[in-house]
């Protein structure tokens, strides 16, 4: 079972996603993206992709110096 983000915030850990302000519909960005494994904050810019899809980029100082992953929602599951 996964942590609800009030059950994160709880136990201490950092928001991974935060500060993002719209730019058009579908985009995002002048937010700041944590990296739990090197606990290390990115400047970052949101898009959706579709429904489902979400493209994360990631950059340190400028934006032509980082990178983008995309984020795929997962089913829940039916109660």
């Amino acid at each position: 079972m996964q942590d609800t983000v009030q059950q994160a915030r709880a136990k201490g850990q950092p928001q991974i996603l935060a500060d993002f302000v719209p730019r058009r519909p579908g985009e995002w960005a002048k937010g700041r993206i944590y990296d739990p494994n090197s606990k290390t904050y990115y400047h970052g810019t949101l898009t959706t992709l579709d429904s489902r899809k979400l493209k994360v980029y990631g950059y340190v100082g400028f934006s032509w110096l980082g990178g983008n992953t995309i984020w795929t929602k997962v089913p829940s599951e039916s109660r």
